[in-house]
């Protein structure tokens, strides 16, 4: 006897247990002539498909909603498999997954397959069950429901391509980066070489305009030398970083003050730190870090020699590192500003930079898993927050 659908009229009548004899797995659970009403009313109303197959896997009920996903009628997926509305290497596939869940007899939720809609085109359906078993516990098959989830899947698949394609772009630009700063540098050098041999020969026989030209030309090859640096420095961080390792971040801070020795003495400032960490980092990166950071603590001062202090202050999963300066400070508005590449709030003749020393601080820190920010009222000085992760993320 044909397995009875969805949108057969409803016959009071009859007794209640002959939907349950044609329709096998669908309503097992309904007792009464009321239940089935319910039923017919809670399937009608879901915006998934209701399905039963028998132990054979042959559809013996599919509710109206078959249509709208498949582009089918329920009485004409009656006596059909689901591997009969599939492609042919995914009908393969889901046969065997259908052997192996017929031999266990098992339970199973959001299974993904591909079906061929009345029209032609695949959908992509998400599938659940619950098998079903009659009085003497003879396994019947399977109840379920199927949802459509090819638009999430398209714009998951649209989301990788995306993804894939923004990686391809950004290593493509670092390496841009990379190999025009690198070609650049070589020119840049003769230039530089040139000008100074033209100053030594025959600057004292120039006038005042023309060495006052030379020396213009000369401090801009060395900007220009300066932001070349800065750009392999910005492109580095995220294609040519170190594994990460444990290491006394305190040892790095002092290494770093080494560096920066001749600005600390020639600004009269005072630097700093507490008692600092052990962390897992790239200490090469860190060490870029602080001395971006600390740089301009000391470069940004006010009217007071530079007063700066470093600091660390632990959570549950993360070191917060704090760097206080009593400097210029910066106005709120602007402080969405400052990690913008090539974003700047002073000439160059006031306070000499390119602009990508706290791009690269915050691309360090991004690296590493971590944030940066910064807190500043003008006048009095600014502090700026980095965290790293106790655990490592993978560089």
């Amino acid at each position: 006897m044909p397995a009875r659908t969805a949108d057969e009229p409803n016959d009071c009548s009859r007794p209640p247990n002959t939907w349950h004899q044609q329709s096998g797995a669908a309503a097992q659970s309904i007792q009464n002539c009321g239940g089935e009403q319910y039923f017919r009313r809670l399937v009608e109303i879901t915006s998934d498909w209701i399905w039963a197959v028998d132990a054979d896997g042959v559809y013996t009920y599919a509710s109206p909603k078959v249509k709208d996903l498949l582009g089918y009628e329920p009485e004409e997926i009656v006596g059909k498999k689901p591997f009969d509305l599939m492609p042919p290497d995914e009908a393969q596939r889901v046969a065997a997954l259908f052997r192996d869940l017929t031999r266990t007899q098992e339970p199973f939720l959001r299974l993904e397959n591909t079906n061929l809609h009345k029209d032609g085109r695949r959908v992509v359906l998400e599938t659940s069950g619950m098998p079903v078993f009659d009085a003497d516990g003879t396994f019947l098959g399977y109840q379920g429901v199927d949802r459509d989830i090819t638009k999430p899947k398209q714009d998951e698949a649209e989301l990788k391509r995306t993804m894939a394609n923004l990686e391809q772009s950004n290593q493509d630009l670092q390496q841009f980066a990379y190999s025009a700063s690198h070609d650049l540098q070589e020119p840049l050098r003769m230039l530089s070489s040139y000008l100074q041999l033209l100053d030594q020969r025959y600057g004292e026989g120039l006038d005042e305009q023309a060495r006052d030209l030379i020396s213009l030309c000369m401090r801009s090859a060395r900007w220009m030398q300066r932001l070349i640096e800065d750009l392999l420095a910005y492109a580095h961080v995220g294609s040519r970083g170190k594994q990460f390792e444990p290491f006394d971040s305190g040892a790095v801070v002092d290494q770093v003050l080494g560096d920066l020795q001749a600005a600390i003495q020639s600004n009269h400032a005072e630097v700093t730190h507490d008692d600092l960490p052990n962390i897992t980092a790239d200490p090469v990166l860190m060490a870029h870090l602080f001395q971006n950071l600390i740089g301009n603590a000391i470069k940004f001062h006010g009217d007071q020699p530079s007063r700066v202090q470093i600091s660390a202050t632990e959570s549950a999963d993360e070191w917060v590192f704090a760097v206080r300066d009593n400097g210029i400070g910066i106005d709120p508005k602007n402080i969405d500003r400052i990690f913008v590449i090539f974003e700047r709030l002073h000439s160059r003749e006031e306070y000499p930079g390119t602009g990508l020393g706290l791009a690269i601080c915050k691309r360090i820190v991004q690296r590493h898993g971590g944030r940066i920010w910064c807190e500043s009222t003008p006048g009095t000085g600014t502090t700026f927050f980095f965290s790293i992760p106790k655990q490592p993320v993978s560089p």
